[in-house]
């Protein structure tokens, strides 16, 4: 098999979880201009089609077996020379900034800032004390299992009214968000630790928050969210903020369906406040995240925070915004990729499509057989 002294002269990126949004997404952004760039994928399971599409590919322990995990990160960056390792989930932010700090040396090669900064962009209750003490606008957020949740709840309500909503501190693509109506179903979440309450800030009609059951129970069905915004920025080596573009997206079981840019001021300079201020105060270095909704009145409520690429970036790039290629041309050096052409004006929005992939079964039994796979073409593309 070839080995990393086969790519001399290539960058070596390190995805970790490439078989999420965020590597699937990566990998799409960086297709047709990889010769500089020598890709390696992780993942703990060997079934995950873009391990695949990856120069190396390694099975690693899962995030939560923590020293597992980490002694085998830090195994990996030695054996691959990794120049760049791009978190490719929530907890992985986490898990490499911890890294970081405990591994100094390593420190310049992780996508991440320190583990203050990283709790501020991976458990939202910390994000929005972070936004409350730099008097940043975002959301009211509740922790239901606070001594003074039914107090704040209580005001909530009368400055809101429902419907709320209430989700888990940690984690992403609306997984375990529940859209409460009333408040029988605030009682039951009160005291429930880790879930955080928030208003639904422009809230659809109320018909398409509660299904019609009296002729049956639907097979598929969920809360539409056609006015999601967010804007989105990155932090260099220097300390510097990047800010990015601001869009809205239609999003169905948590993933975008269609993303629109979005020219307002506003938004940008909220993305822009956020960006200084993780920067100045917290260290912060590589992507940030802000997901916003827009009340009555046009003004943007931040109601999640992130610190790592997100599930549309090969999107923004095709509508002119190569937030990928700027930020690894400033970590690895402007040889390492060339960026795409801006298009201003000439793509309106972008709408995602699956794809189908095939997964061979000889790089299949390789990777869960040894735990690594090796790309028979190097230069690939």
């Amino acid at each position: 098999m070839p080995s990393p002294e086969d790519d001399a002269g290539r960058y070596t990126l390190v995805i970790t979880a490439v078989g999420g949004g965020v590597g699937r997404t990566l990998l799409q952004a960086l297709r047709g201009r990889r010769g500089r760039l020598r890709v390696v994928g992780l993942s703990s399971r060997a079934d995950a089609p873009e391990l695949y599409d990856c120069d190396a590919a390694w099975l690693v322990p899962p995030t939560a077996e923590r020293d597992a995990h980490q002694e085998r990160l830090i195994e990996l960056i030695g054996q691959e020379r990794a120049d760049l390792v791009i978190p490719g989930r929530d907890e992985d932010v986490l898990a490499l900034a911890e890294l970081g700090e405990a591994h100094p040396a390593l420190s310049p090669r992780l996508l991440c800032g320190p583990t203050d900064a990283a709790r501020v962009l991976v458990d939202k209750r910390v994000g929005a004390a972070f936004a409350q003490a730099e008097e940043l606008p975002f959301a009211p957020t509740i922790d239901a299992g606070a001594p003074d949740a039914p107090r704040r709840i209580a005001e909530m309500l009368s400055s809101h009214g429902f419907p709320l909503i209430a989700k888990p501190a940690e984690g992403n693509g609306s997984r375990g968000v529940r859209v409460l109506l009333d408040r029988s179903q605030l009682q039951r979440q009160l005291g429930r630790p880790g879930v955080l309450l928030q208003p639904m800030i422009d809230a659809p009609r109320a018909s398409a928050l509660r299904p019609d059951l009296d002729d049956g129970v639907p097979l598929f069905w969920e809360v539409p969210e056609e006015r999601l915004f967010a804007v989105r920025g990155w932090i260099g080596r220097d300390g510097v903020v990047r800010p990015g573009c601001a869009y809205v997206m239609s999003m169905v079981a948590g993933r975008f369906e269609r993303m629109a840019l979005v020219d307002d001021i506003d938004l940008h300079l909220l993305g822009s406040r956020y960006g200084e201020a993780l920067a100045s105060r917290l260290r912060w270095r590589g992507p940030y995240h802000l997901q916003c909704k827009r009340d009555a009145a046009g003004r943007y409520w931040p109601i999640e925070l992130h610190g790592r690429f997100g599930g549309g970036t090969a999107a923004r790039a095709l509508l002119g915004h190569d937030e990928a290629g700027a930020l690894l041309r400033h970590w690895l050096g402007e040889d390492a990729l060339a960026l795409h052409p801006a298009r201003p004006g000439e793509a309106s929005a972008v709408h995602l499509r699956p794809e189908d992939t095939v997964l061979q079964r000889s790089p299949l039994a390789t990777l869960a057989a040894e735990g690594r796979w090796q790309g028979s073409r190097p230069g690939r593309d």
